[in-house]
């Protein structure tokens, strides 16, 4: 900086300034320590969450190749070979008891029915529809299947299947179910983070195990574009992953892989939050930068004692000077008082200003009288038009509506249109906001016959088109009869809305078990959508690609998906563009 410049400047200036410069190489260190402090940590999450999915993976890998051995033994018994039901069942309760990593343990024939098992189950139930089965039956390899509820041990699982062969013909499968849970003692051993946990994912993006906090999420999927990037991705990665409470997480996933399978049977994932891992280094930065600013404040104080002859002395004159102004004492003058530098200068103009004062104070009397004269025309203007405003609204609304112009009666339309929209909006987002402040009033609903009468209603709305329902009857759920009717009201009106191209609408309600619950079934024959986009499909104010030219604010899906979940329940969607969509959901059963 050129110093005459800087002389130039006024005092205060060069106290600011010479503070800021004595500042900044501290300050400069600082930040370059803290963040170099902050690179260090980061680098060790990086390292302790790939440690951590690394002995995680390499621990299940042993798990599996275990089970693959223990499966081996097991297919070569003669009492296997001759299926002694007794003593095979005995055998697999006795390995299952001392093997705390398999929830059960069972042996299926080629048509897929159980005929040994360690733990009690239906010899009738049928394991010839699960992917080990069909993999290990088409394979004739070790196989892996995906997420499930054990039926026998009602704990989420993932199982393995070994093929029996007689003479190189497939005769059935070993079957081992594992308990996950034994993965925790490397996150205990493991000294990490407290908020270090892993989850186990299966190849359909399904959680199946977590570390900590077990009992959450599990059964969920994880976010589709996160599945996707580790589909795509490489056998080992590290990245950035915010986890659905908001949580930034450094976090590391491998694939599990079985030899002649093309898909991961699961993918190891562990994390650990950024937050809890930078908040040593920020504390530590914002403990130097603390005790930086201390030490500015004392230079600052220091300036001030400095400054205040030369400055704060001087403005005080000054500051008497306007008090007198204000007063009226127009005589006084601080010139011969404050001389020199720029404090002198603003005397010389304060003395000019006190001499200017009164013919100022005239000017500004008569221009206020002006402006009195910002304001009585405006509001007058302002009552012409609102006047006539009024005017123009009771004129129209007493008008004979047989002799409105066209262009009245099409204002006046689209001003109905317009509140009616607006009416719709605000009753739709009304529903929406009221539905996490209700309280659920679970009672036995008849949901086969709710869905009939809406049915008809919506048929009776459009008598021009011909729409076929299909109810199954006799479906019975427990739930809020009042939000429940919303769900149908809105996913048969969306079918309905949905349908209006095809000469005959076909839209039904039925229901199935799967996984040990009754999942309902909403479908239609209408435009459908691309699944790539059912991401948007609960989101509010979120409408699909081909949905703009139908009317709706994109509230109605999202008020379902929360009235479903207010009930404990979910809800997804399946589509094919131009053929229909189908939407599946959960309800609670009624108490047995």
């Amino acid at each position: 900086m050129d110093i005459t410049k800087f002389s130039n400047l006024s005092i205060r200036a060069q106290l600011i300034v010479l503070a800021v410069l004595l500042t900044l190489p501290a300050l400069g260190i600082i930040v370059y320590s803290g963040l170099k402090e902050r690179s260090y940590d980061y680098q060790q999450a990086d390292i302790e969450s790939q440690m951590l999915a690394d002995n995680l993976a390499a621990k299940m890998e042993i798990l599996t190749n275990e089970a693959k051995l223990l499966c081996t033994l097991l297919a070569g018994l003669p009492e296997v070979k001759d299926l002694e039901v007794g003593k095979v069942e005995a055998i697999l309760a006795d390995i299952q008891k001392q093997s705390p990593q398999y929830l059960n343990i069972l042996i299926a024939d080629a048509a897929g029915y159980v005929w040994a098992s360690a733990m009690p189950v239906n010899q009738l139930d049928l394991v010839i529809d699960r992917r080990y089965f069909k993999s290990a039956q088409q394979s004739k390899l070790f196989s892996s299947g995906e997420f499930v509820i054990g039926k026998a041990t009602e704990k989420p699982t993932i199982h393995m299947a070994y093929p029996l062969l007689n003479r190189n013909e497939f005769s059935g499968v070993i079957i081992v179910s594992f308990d996950l849970d034994v993965m925790n003692t490397i996150l205990e051993f493991a000294q990490l983070s407290y908020d270090a946990n892993y989850v186990f994912v299966d190849h359909n993006g399904i959680i199946v195990n977590r570390g900590k906090d077990p009992g959450k999420l599990i059964g969920i999927p994880i976010p589709p574009d996160t599945l996707k990037m580790m589909e795509k991705g490489p056998d080992k990665d590290t990245f950035e992953f915010l986890r659905r409470d908001g949580d930034d997480r450094i976090t590391t996933y491998r694939k599990l892989m079985l030899p002649g399978e093309e898909k991961p049977y699961l993918y190891v994932r562990a994390g650990i939050s950024k937050k809890e891992v930078l908040a040593k280094s920020y504390i530590a930065l914002a403990t130097n930068v603390l005790t930086l600013l201390l030490f500015v404040l004392f230079a600052f104080v220091v300036a001030f004692i400095i400054g205040k002859r030369s400055i704060v002395d001087r403005i005080a004159v000054l500051k008497r000077a306007s008090q007198r102004l204000a007063s009226g004492d127009l005589d006084f003058r601080v010139s011969n008082q404050v001389s020199g530098g720029e404090l002198g200068n603003f005397a010389e103009t304060f003395d000019a200003m006190a001499q200017q004062l009164e013919e100022r104070e005239k000017s500004l009397q008569e221009a206020n009288s002006e402006l009195e004269a910002f304001s009585y025309t405006l509001s007058h203007d302002l009552r012409s038009y609102l006047a006539r405003i009024s005017l123009a609204g009771g004129i129209l609304q007493n008008f004979d509506g047989d002799h409105l112009s066209e262009e009245v009666k099409y204002c006046h339309r689209s001003i109905l249109t317009a509140c009616q929209s607006m009416d719709a909006l605000i009753t739709a987002m009304l529903t929406l906001s009221h539905i996490s402040q209700q309280d659920i009033q679970f009672e036995e609903i008849d949901l086969s016959s709710m869905a009939k009468q809406i049915g008809a209603d919506l048929a009776l709305a459009e008598p021009d088109r011909i729409i076929h329902f299909t109810i199954t009857p006799g479906l019975r759920v427990s739930g809020d009869a009042h939000l429940l009717r919303v769900v149908l009201e809105n996913l048969f009106g969306n079918a309905c809305k949905y349908t209006k191209g095809k000469a005959v609408a076909y839209i039904a309600l039925k229901a199935n078990q799967q996984d040990g619950r009754q999942v309902f079934a909403i479908s239609d024959n209408g435009i459908g959508f691309d699944m790539t986009e059912k991401g948007q499909l609960f989101r509010p104010f979120q409408r699909l690609s081909n949905a703009y030219k139908i009317p709706g604010f994109g509230i109605g899906l999202t008020t379902v998906q929360r009235i479903i979940q207010s009930h404990g329940e979910e809800i997804w969607a399946e589509a094919v563009p131009g053929e229909g969509a189908t939407f599946f959901f959960t309800l609670p059963g009624l108490p047995s």
